[in-house]
């Protein structure tokens, strides 16, 4: 995701490298650093694409044999064990990719590209225990600085957190955050350099489960999404999965265009939990292609599918999925709000069922 840095001190988070990684291996081998230069891709496919699910596609599968051929530079580095544990050093290998080479492959095989740099995100959560409620402060949550740094890092999120100094206290509560008061997170904010902000509300379940509800505020609009965690890391950490994703299909560009791929629009798609129930029945249906995200609206997602199969066994194919309905064909004044492309005449229309999650 990159070397970012998500500093606690006021300043703001850098962009860094996308193209490279790290992965531990077994040994110097040509076997292990070719096994372990495709998983360092798959990590750079992530954020180069800002999609967590891009590696699962067979076009993808396919560019991950090309690993070697293109990694610009790799090395070793080794890692002394703690010194009261009795066990060898953990060797790392470290590789760079060929950013132009990487993007034009990718387009090839049909894989979106987000080009340019990544929005700032500054990002306010407010925890509730019991009838209190605080912000999360980073200088004193090692733990929660360190899982939204590892995440933000593995996403290529420049992500920023508050000081929480006497500053911020003075402008906005945790009250505030809950409450998602526009006012005060925008003049707690405006000190902060930032493309986006977030804000989170924590808070543990019956089941002890942790659930987290966000707002993403960007380019003046607002998205609610929520996150869930068996724990109130995981819950954040996947925070920054879900506003990296949605950042991505607003700002990625697609890789299919109209005329050369199977559009799908898909209604039902409420929530995160019903995109991620979408993305497991696509994976299912066998031999799709590239697969791609084209539009997004609040309950529907239209999908492009590049395949070389007949348009129509494809379509057979996911209506035989359990989860989906087929619906007859609509005209183009219903047309999804968004980059105005609209539906097109071979457009086909399925309805996600209902998955039962919380809305």
């Amino acid at each position: 995701m990159l070397l970012l840095c998500l500093l606690v001190g006021g300043v703001s988070a850098q962009q860094a490298d996308l193209y490279s990684g790290e992965v531990a291996v077994p040994d110097e081998s040509v076997e292990a650093r070719n096994e372990a230069l495709s998983r360092i891709l798959a990590q750079v496919m992530v954020r180069v694409s800002g999609r967590s699910d891009i590696a699962s596609g067979e076009a993808a599968r396919k560019l991950l044999q090309e690993a070697p051929a293109l990694a610009q530079q790799f090395r070793y580095r080794s890692v002394p064990a703690p010194a009261d544990e009795v066990a060898p050093p953990t060797r790392y290998l470290e590789a760079r990719f060929d950013p132009a080479a990487l993007q034009r492959l990718m387009a090839q095989y049909g894989l979106p590209v987000w080009t340019g740099t990544r929005p700032r995100v500054l990002l306010w959560v407010a925890r509730e225990v019991g009838a209190n409620r605080s912000l999360l402060n980073a200088a004193e949550d090692v733990q929660a600085r360190e899982a939204l740094q590892a995440r933000a890092r593995a996403r290529g999120m420049p992500l920023q957190l508050p000081l929480l100094d006497l500053q911020d206290q003075s402008v906005i509560t945790a009250a505030d955050v809950w409450a998602d008061y526009e006012a005060a997170i925008r003049e707690a904010s405006s000190r902060y350099p930032h493309d986006a902000v977030v804000t989170g509300r924590l808070r543990q379940q019956a089941d002890g489960h942790w659930l987290a509800d966000w707002t993403l505020w960007y380019a003046g609009h607002q998205e609610k999404f929520n996150t869930q965690g068996e724990n109130r890391l995981q819950a954040l950490a996947s925070g920054v999965d879900a506003t990296q994703e949605r950042l991505a299909v607003r700002l990625a560009s697609p890789a299919l265009v109209a005329g050369d791929l199977l559009r799908i629009s898909v209604e039902g798609v409420h929530t995160l939990a019903d995109y991620s129930v979408l993305q497991s029945l696509l994976g299912a249906a066998p031999d799709l292609g590239a697969i791609d995200v084209l539009e997004a609206d609040r309950d529907r997602v239209l999908i492009g599918i590049r395949s070389a199969r007949d348009p129509d066994t494809l379509v057979q194919q996911l209506a035989a999925q359990p989860g989906l309905r087929q619906l007859p064909g609509r005209g183009a004044s219903e047309s999804m709000e968004g980059d105005g492309r609209g539906p097109f005449a071979g457009d086909r229309y399925f309805a996600l069922l209902d998955t039962g999650a919380d809305e």
